[in-house]
């Protein structure tokens, strides 16, 4: 047996990736991946009824961030990309579905004249974001802001509300007038300091079109057998790391040899270092002994709840488009859904049974969706839906998921304040690294990659 004993707590997608990584650098090493829950993969996870895919929580991966597509890849797993013929979602307002005008990127407007032509805005609407080609730099280097303020500031309310909050909020189920822009979307901040003008910067900075004629590479990538297959080849690519389900960590005791004695209802293990791979809540509860700092900033961090509705429509008819990923509804519009994904449209997942598959989420920040039991939810979901989509008729199959504390919010300083609790964490506890959603970004690719960089903070 080795001399060396590492302890990952936490087996949603961080923990894994902290373990895949110490086995990495430390082949001779034990280690442990203790999970609380009877199962791996936190808020992944992936329906499959009778062939279908339904996700419960995230459904994507996003490529342009390398680590977690290339840990698929080298664990052997195939990704596959959305559905090239779907091009962008709608936005409901007024009873009418609007595409999303051409040249709309993370909710902010390139292309003027297609804002002008959609009939999203009204004209006082487009001609104040307008404003943003005349409009002072209201941002400074070193000073955070929270994007709502900066998005009303430079394009006014129309397009922060029936634009860029739908489209940038839902990413973090958070309220944009709340939400930190150094910890969300900071090259907004590099495009006004670079260029002033957010319209003109990010036109002369996106990318160029791809040289061949065929089809855009996919932005977004998932498996064939939807999320949960990463979980499980991961874990399976674990195969010497133990892995163990319904074991709860009680507390942790940093020991005077350097070591950390990591404590749970069976069993006291002694470790040479521990990433608490869990949410920020949890970090904070066995934190607060050694490292009450430490653990007074992670308590503080909030999450959302989310209620995730699938449906299966096995003769859809047009109801559902071919050519759109799905819609998003603002606040104000008289619903408590968010936003609806078209899963059989905006994914072409193969030897998936002839039907229609969409999801249609519930939870804004501030909002107890939760209280609702399952039988409310969905009586909640046929009523909207009906208002929405009338002919889509009444679904072969639905499956209520629960997301309680689901997604981090990024609120002003929360990046600032992030650095210097795991800054801090060194000094109390040098044994002990952080890792998870909560820290510096919410997608699978950044879980990934702060989990990496927790492992190397044990040397």
């Amino acid at each position: 047996m080795s001399d060396q004993r590492y302890v990952v707590v936490g087996g949603g997608i961080s923990g894994l990736a902290a373990a895949y990584a110490l086995r990495k650098k430390h082949p001779q090493a034990e280690i442990l991946l203790l999970e609380a829950q009877d199962h791996l993969g936190g808020v992944i996870h992936t329906d499959r009824y009778s062939g279908y895919v339904i996700e419960a929580g995230p459904d994507s991966i996003l490529r342009r961030k390398p680590e977690a597509i290339a840990l698929a890849e080298a664990i052997g797993l195939a990704s596959i990309g959305t559905n090239p013929g779907a091009h962008g979602a709608y936005i409901y307002h007024r009873g009418r579905f609007y595409d999303i005008p051409p040249g709309v990127q993370s909710g902010v407007p390139t292309d003027v004249w297609a804002l002008v032509q959609s009939g999203l805005l009204s004209w006082p609407g487009k001609l104040r974001a307008g404003f943003d080609f005349f409009l002072p730099r209201i941002t400074r280097p070193n000073d955070d802001i929270a994007l709502g303020r900066f998005l009303r500031y430079r394009f006014g309310d129309e397009v922060v509300d029936r634009l860029a909050a739908p489209m940038l909020s839902g990413i973090y189920a958070g309220n944009i007038d709340q939400m930190s822009m150094d910890a969300t979307f900071p090259h907004f901040k590099d495009l006004e300091a670079k260029h002033r003008s957010i319209v003109q910067g990010a036109r002369q900075t996106r990318p160029a079109p791809p040289s061949s004629s065929g089809p855009r590479p996919s932005m977004f990538a998932t498996f064939a057998g939807g999320l949960e297959s990463y979980i499980e080849a991961l874990s399976k690519s674990l195969g010497d790391v133990d892995q163990r389900c319904h074991t709860p960590v009680v507390s942790l005791e940093p020991s005077s040899d350097q070591g950390v004695e990591v404590v749970t209802e069976q069993e006291t293990i002694v470790a040479n270092g521990v990433i608490l791979a869990i949410p920020a809540f949890a970090a904070a509860t066995l934190l607060s002994t050694h490292a009450r700092m430490v653990s007074h900033v992670l308590e503080a961090v909030t999450y959302a709840d989310l209620a995730v509705i699938g449906a299966l429509y096995k003769a859809s008819g047009p109801a559902i488009p071919e050519d759109k990923t799905g819609f998003l509804v603002p606040r104000g519009e008289g619903f408590q859904m968010t936003a609806c994904t078209y899963v059989s449209s905006k994914w072409h997942y193969p030897d998936v049974p002839e039907g229609a598959v969409i999801r249609s989420y519930y939870g804004r920040a501030g909002e107890d969706i939760l209280a609702m039991n399952d039988a409310e939810l969905l009586a909640l979901y046929r009523r909207e839906m009906h208002d929405l989509l009338p002919k889509l008729g009444d679904p072969d199959y639905t499956v209520v998921f629960r997301q309680p504390r689901a997604i981090p919010q990024y609120q002003v300083g929360h990046l600032r304040k992030m650095a210097a609790a795991v800054q801090q964490l060194r000094t109390d506890c040098p044994r002990i690294a952080l890792a998870g959603s909560y820290i510096d970004g919410v997608g699978i690719p950044d879980c990934v990659r702060r989990s990496y960089a927790a492992v190397e903070q044990m040397d």
